[in-house]
């Protein structure tokens, strides 16, 4: 019997309902790579270019050709990731990989879209074993600061941090492979009540994942958020979407009778970085810490 489970997508899927087969082997030491997250590893034994991405998820994604070329089938739980309009069909497996400070035997996924063109395999930090991934954006500079966020391990969702603008609890990643700051449409419609601010410009379909891209428009803030002493005085937020339609990340069925409720989501890109050197997730101090210029 073959099962299909709809996943939410939040630049890397979020394998909600997939328990791994084996925990990563725990490795001492901090795996540190660059800002195009390149990295080597091998997936069922043959050598593989991995991009580790600040918000990828636990779960690894394969590329639908990578998949391929180890021999990979369509097995007994399928999946599907909903980007908006567009859906996305997946599959899953059980599989040894090695990536940096990491040996793991665990299911993965891919699908008809890649998710890291140019790359095998999509891994965000939790995929990783070693205890500290750190991120080097730019070179160092004197007199640098360090903004200390909480850790928030969202599951197979990725790794990320939170904070409380209002009643809400919003979820904060960081995403170098898209350059605007950027707020769903939940995260938005709190932003706007709680912050107040300004449209400027017009609408912009801004790149979400598979290749798929989503309206959003720019809304400068009356009031800046302060996160964890990290300014953001405006972002986009995505200025079409509803529960129904699937279209914010985090807000996707998850089985075929039962909805999850929308979840509000702020990604920080790279321009949001432009003035940090290093970006650390520091699983064992369950702390995130961002080095950038004063």
């Amino acid at each position: 019997m073959i099962h299909t489970t709809r996943l939410p997508v939040l630049l890397a899927m979020p394998f909600l309902l997939i328990a791994p087969v084996g925990a990563a082997r725990p490795v001492q030491g901090e795996v540190v790579v660059d800002a195009t997250g390149a990295a080597a590893g091998t997936l069922s034994g043959k050598p593989a270019r991995l991009q580790i991405t600040p918000n990828g998820s636990k779960v690894p994604i394969l590329n639908p050709d990578s998949a391929a070329r180890i021999g990979l089938k369509r097995g007994w739980l399928n999946v599907v990731a909903v980007v908006g309009p567009v859906r996305i069909k997946g599959s899953t497996a059980v599989i040894h990989y090695t990536a940096p400070g990491t040996q793991a035997k665990r299911r993965i996924g891919w699908f008809e879209r890649p998710a890291a063109p140019g790359f095998d395999a999509l891994l965000g930090p939790g995929a990783i074993a070693a205890p500290v991934v750190t991120f080097r954006l730019h070179p160092a500079s004197a007199g640098e600061v360090v903004h200390r966020l909480p850790l928030v391990d969202d599951g197979y969702g990725g790794m990320g941090s939170a904070v409380m603008i209002g009643k809400p609890r919003l979820l904060l990643r960081g995403a170098l492979d898209k350059a605007e700051p950027t707020a769903n449409a939940k995260a938005g419609e709190v932003i706007q009540a709680e912050r107040g601010g300004q449209w400027t410009g017009s609408s912009r379909a801004l790149p979400v994942a598979f290749g798929v891209h989503r309206p959003h428009r720019r809304f400068d803030l009356a009031r800046p958020l302060a996160i964890g002493g990290f300014p953001l005085p405006g972002l986009f937020i995505r200025t079409t979407g509803t529960d129904t339609e699937s279209t914010d990340p985090d807000e996707i069925v998850v089985t075929a009778r039962k909805k999850t409720k929308g979840t509000g989501v702020i990604i920080f890109g790279r321009d949001a970085l432009s003035t940090c050197s290093s970006l650390t997730f520091d699983k064992a101090r369950k702390e995130i810490r961002l080095s950038c210029r004063a």
